[in-house]
């Protein structure tokens, strides 16, 4: 133990407590890595925010006038962190898991550098929040409204031109063309891209009313860029060059307008010169290396203990079966007095994605319609014991397929008084009229944040849920019909169909 009590081998404490920090974050850290590089996703910019706030704020400690620590405040944030990475592996949640990453960040360096130092970079603190995901509701919200938002602003200037232009939702019809507004061209990809560059510039600016306006542009400005390329792409899809708008040259479009407005911006900017504050650079001052090794020697057992029942507690949930118990699925009515179905094979992936395997797709007729032209169908997933399969928002699954939602509401059904979410959706010039709900403990919950409060409420008892969800294919712009058909078939019908189960 001679090793550890040398002065100078103080770095192996920091190697040992890296080394234990890294294992105990390694899942969560793994699953953001993969929220940056998953293909669509709003926060490709996550590694190029994590090493400029790194690479800052190595330079930023290495001209620090006196580098302290902060034990209290940064054991806080540090237990804090712990905490929440705990929960959020114990409950499924991954939201708390990447905000325990930046918790412990944050807490290391008050431990090791001091409040005043984090005071004097607290906008940098601010810069790496850009790298950490929002709650999914948080994001789907913002990305519906912003969507809506860029359509209109997009539509009322298209009407100046084209005065037949029609915008129904978030789909433009422009002389018997049909332009959808997806969820990329919501604004959420550039904003955060643009909010990465642009508040990279305020950090360096010296100009403190040029400073604030990079903060405040970010969201206009990626806003407008979004609204000039779907101007840009509907003109040229007017004017007979619709393959190249909305094929190879989309996403070049969005790229060059992105650009352009991000250097028109830049021009008013004093541009970094990537040096830390002041023109001088100075040695910072440390505690005494033997000082530094006693504080890491608690951080170091604490850290030790936490990983290894960390990947206990991993493995243990890796060994566990997929789906145990009475499947209800099985006990489903496949036939009312008025209507047949038939099963739809769902493959082997949906077990591993929803940690169950109690689920069925099943698509309804009625006896007298062979031809299946007026089909509903029902989607239904039950768990018990596991709230996991519940954290997947119904309308992410049809987003991933390629479905553009144009309404989303809770409605009452007309004879029982029932509340149930309500989702419009349109791919292509098809669309989608949605109805789902939940059977939570006895409950019936009209929508997804009803039913995360209620499992957030009951943390620690076990989970037994399940999802209904109705669909038929429909016109998105009248939908009269089978709004009628389905309604009726969510009244009438599935108390047949589930009279058999047990739930």
């Amino acid at each position: 133990m001679e090793i550890f009590k040398n002065k100078n081998n103080t770095w192996i404490f920091y190697v040992l407590f890296l080394f234990f920090s890294l294992l105990f974050f390694f899942i969560p850290m793994k699953e953001l890595v993969l929220r940056w590089f998953t293909a669509g996703s709003y926060y490709t910019q996550g590694p190029f925010v994590f090493a400029m706030f790194f690479w800052i704020l190595f330079s930023r400690y290495k001209s620090f006038d006196t580098v302290s620590n902060s034990m209290v405040a940064g054991i806080f944030f540090i237990t804090v962190s712990l905490l929440t990475e705990m929960f959020g592996q114990f409950a499924s949640i991954t939201t708390f898991r990447y905000i325990s990453i930046y918790l412990f960040i944050l807490g290391t360096i008050l431990y090791f550098l001091g409040k005043t130092f984090v005071y004097r970079n607290i906008l940098l603190f601010f810069y790496l929040l850009l790298a950490i995901p929002l709650p999914g509701f948080i994001l789907d919200h913002a990305t519906f409204h912003l969507k809506e938002a860029a359509a209109s602003i997009s539509g009322f200037f298209l009407q100046l031109l084209y005065p037949s232009t029609i915008l129904y939702g978030t789909t433009l019809y422009i002389n018997k063309h049909l332009i959808e507004i997806t969820p990329a061209c919501s604004g959420l990809h550039n904003i955060f891209g643009m909010a990465s560059l642009l508040w990279l510039l305020a950090i360096f600016q010296k100009r403190a009313h040029i400073a604030v306006l990079d903060y405040l542009l970010s969201i206009p400005a990626a806003l407008l860029a979004n609204i000039v390329r779907i101007l840009v792409v509907s003109i040229l899809t007017v004017q007979g060059y619709g393959e190249y708008a909305l094929g190879v040259f989309h996403e070049a479009i969005g790229v060059l307008v992105f650009i352009v407005i991000f250097i028109l911006i830049a021009h008013f900017n004093d541009w970094p010169d990537f040096k830390a504050d002041g023109d001088t650079i100075r040695t910072a001052k440390h505690a005494a290396p033997g000082l530094q090794g006693n504080r890491l020697i608690p951080l170091i057992i604490i850290m030790s203990i936490l990983a290894i029942g960390s990947w206990g507690f991993y493995i243990k949930t890796l060994a566990a079966p997929a789906g145990t118990g009475h499947l209800l699925s099985g006990t489903l009515a496949a036939e009312t007095p008025g209507w047949k179905s038939r099963d739809m094979k769902l493959g082997d992936v949906y077990n591993r994605l929803l940690n169950t395997d109690d689920f069925l797709m099943r698509e309804y007729y009625k006896n007298n319609d062979p031809s299946r032209k007026q089909s509903v169908f029902l989607y239904f997933v039950h768990a018990r014991g596991d709230r996991r399969p519940f954290l997947h928002r119904p309308d992410l699954c049809l987003k991933n397929e390629g479905y553009n939602l144009l309404e989303q509401k809770i409605i009452a059904l007309p004879q029982s008084g029932k509340n149930v979410s309500r989702m419009l959706f349109s791919r292509g010039s098809q669309g989608l009229l949605v109805y789902y709900w939940y059977r939570y403990r006895g409950r019936e919950l009209d929508s997804y944040f009803s039913l995360q409060q209620a499992m957030f409420i009951d943390f620690g008892k076990e989970a037994d849920c399940s999802m209904i969800r109705l669909s038929m294919i429909v016109n998105p712009q009248n939908v009269g019909k089978e709004e009628k058909l389905i309604r009726e078939f969510a009244e009438k019908e599935i108390p047949v169909i589930f009279k058999n189960t047990c739930h």
